[in-house]
């Protein structure tokens, strides 16, 4: 997903 840092945090873990 191109949501990640953008995202409130949940779309974060996506990036972690």
């Amino acid at each position: 997903m191109e949501k990640t840092a953008e995202g409130d945090g949940e779309e974060a873990l996506d990036m972690e």
